[in-house]
């Protein structure tokens, strides 16, 4: 009760000390003009004042009120109208800044949101004290938008947007009666919010966006399932520390299935509902919906370093249009951030700038210690200044094995990667090995055939990976496409492509850039649905920091989404920046055993001798 009036006090001053100070001011402008005035009375009147100097002052204010009574009415009026509209207009703008601060802040977007507490109800705002009132806030917000419709059927044309940031899908509180009553037993964690989300979905004057943490790993990290083991340490926390382990699995369960749900809803209704990349890092979390005649948004800080703190999740709700709208550019900015400006890194500049030197084209001599002699065509990427190449053929090196025959080489260029493999294949004694050298330049086939001769069982074509298609044409027979026949399936596949992410009007040399990383899209793509990869097959590709952590992210995310998994990542570090090279393989080549299984760390030995697998 105590701490309640308190807080009405505090809203009260914060939202009246502005206008009386607005106020006075105008009246301080009142009271000087009579001041003015006086002044000038007692100039004109100066000769009578000096022969009357037995007159105080009294009697001088008396003279000068006389005189001046009309003046003194009118600027006593004056002074009051003024002291009543500074009073009205103070409270109708905003008394402590905060809305135009949130306006003008478009840098720290989050760091402000942290710290903002607005504090007046007459913008629609409502303070939210825990997980339950926020929770509620949201259900009613979408209850109402539900209340608007009509018949699903009768919906014609887009009317109203929502857009959900969210932690995880499966959103609830644990305390909800729904949850804890014995008459709702058959309810389930984040049942009541999807049933919402579907409800409205069904409108097809509705459009829903939905931006969550990354349900797969990324980086080597699983940002949903810490967020979910904070949450299920959060609700134990109350209770008893020994049911962690059965909420953490109920909370990973619902939400997976929810997760599920909401694609379906994607595929059934692509263009009503979207489902932007993961975040990696979602501090807060916005339930927002905007149209011409309805504006809400429930703001909620509850992201995993709160939970983790222990503290209570916090939040506003307001229904004014100013507030949902600067929420809205705040949510498309926020997600929007998960890109990159797409410009040319100082130190691609610098490679560019070798490549077009004299020493661009002039062979290279014992590459590694491991080539002999190795040609560079005229406008062909040379190793020697290409970081990635070495780095690649490191892992080339180390990751095959006397069993992997079979190779492709996309983007063979020079054919480095192709001899660092036959050499590496020739070493471990394998035999009958075959290597397909793939360029699509045609400036670097003869270089290329000649530094990979048939002898040396690599074969050169003059192949184009096409994005459309994801499949390779044939670029000297008119660009016909290669059928899966045609190519045959190998046991490892290297594609070391550009991976510099730039606007196509910068993209003009083909051997530096890769816009949209469409190049490695349609390399994932063509080697999830074709048969390229044997059973347990490898695809080695190399990437880097230079466009960011975002950039690493939003291409490993690329490796996911076409059903691809990342069993081992290699960095490298040099010029002050992270070189990668990826080990790749399909999702149902990988089992959790699969590092165990490669490395026999899990052999046991039996009584009578032998060895045996568990």
């Amino acid at each position: 009760m105590v701490k309640r009036i308190v807080r009405k006090a505090s809203d009260f001053f914060n939202r009246r000390h502005a206008s009386w100070k607005v106020a006075g001011a105008f009246f301080l402008l009142a009271v000087l003009g009579v001041m003015i005035l006086f002044f000038i009375w007692f100039v004109l009147h100066w000769k009578t004042v000096e022969q009357q100097t037995a007159k105080n002052f009294g009697d001088l204010l008396r003279d000068f009120a006389t005189d001046y009574a009309f003046y003194l009415l009118f600027y006593t009026f004056i002074g009051g109208l003024l002291f009543t509209v500074g009073l009205w207009l103070a409270d109708k703008v905003d008394p402590t800044g905060a809305e135009e601060k949130l306006r003008r802040s478009q840098i720290n977007y989050v760091k402000l949101l942290e710290h903002f507490e607005p504090l007046r109800n007459r913008w629609g705002i409502k303070q939210l004290y825990n997980d339950r009132s926020i929770y509620n806030a949201i259900i009613a917000t979408l209850d109402r938008l539900t209340g608007k419709m009509g018949k699903p059927e009768d919906a014609i044309h887009i009317k109203y947007n929502v857009f959900l940031l969210l932690c995880s899908p499966a959103l609830d509180y644990d305390e909800n009666p729904k949850v804890s009553e014995p008459a709702h037993e058959e309810y389930k964690w984040g049942e009541e919010f999807k049933d919402k989300i579907e409800q409205i979905t069904a409108h097809k004057n509705i459009k829903v966006e939905i931006c969550h943490l990354p349900s797969e790993p990324m980086l080597g990290f699983k940002p949903m399932e810490d967020f979910l083991s904070v949450l299920a340490y959060f609700i134990t926390n109350k209770k008893n520390l020994s049911d962690f382990q059965k909420n953490h699995d109920m909370l990973k369960d619902r939400t997976n299935l929810i997760t599920e749900r909401f694609r379906q809803l994607k595929n059934e209704h692509p263009k009503r509902f979207v489902i932007h990349p993961p975040m990696f890092n979602i501090p807060f979390q916005i339930v927002l919906v905007f149209g011409h005649d309805f504006h809400e948004v429930v703001v909620s800080f509850a992201g995993r370093d709160l939970l983790e703190s222990g503290t209570q999740p916090r939040g506003f709700f307001s229904s004014d249009p100013d507030v949902v709208n600067t929420f809205q550019h705040v949510y498309s900015d926020y997600v929007a951030q998960s890109g990159r400006l797409s410009f040319v890194p100082r130190h691609t500049r610098s490679v560019i700038d070798d490549h077009s030197t004299s020493d661009a084209a002039r062979p290279l001599k014992n590459y590694l210690g491991i080539i002999p002699h190795l040609e560079v065509a005229d406008g062909c990427f040379s190793p020697a200044f290409g970081n990635s190449s070495k780095f690649t053929s490191w892992v080339i090196s180390k990751v095959l094995t006397k069993n992997d025959i079979s190779v492709l080489d996309i983007g063979s260029g020079t054919g480095v990667l192709a001899l660092i493999a036959q050499k590496t294949l020739q070493q471990l004694g394998a035999m009958n090995y075959k290597i397909l050298a793939v360029e699509s330049d045609g400036r670097s086939l003869d270089t290329l055939r000649k530094n990979c001769p048939v002898a040396l069982g690599i074969e050169v074509k003059h192949w184009r990976l096409c994005p459309r298609s994801s499949a390779f044409v044939d670029v000297g027979d008119g660009n016909k496409q290669v059928y899966n026949a045609g190519i045959g399936q190998f046991n490892v596949i290297i594609a070391d492509l550009p991976f510099v992410d730039v606007k196509e009007d910068m993209a003009k040399d083909p051997r530096f850039f890769d816009p949209k990383h469409e190049a490695h899209e349609a390399l994932f793509k063509a080697v999830a649905s074709n048969n390229w990869l044997a059973n347990g097959g490898k695809l080695i590709t190399a990437f880097s920091s230079l466009g960011g952590p975002d950039d690493v992210l939003r291409f490993e995310r690329l490796i996911e989404d076409n059903k691809l998994k990342i069993v081992q990542r290699v960095d490298f570090h040099e010029a002050d920046y992270l070189w990668i090279v990826h080990v790749i393989m399909k999702k149902d080549d990988v089992g959790n055993d699969f590092w165990w299984s490669r490395l026999n760390a899990r052999e046991f030995a039996s009584t009578n001798g032998r060895r045996e697998a568990p």
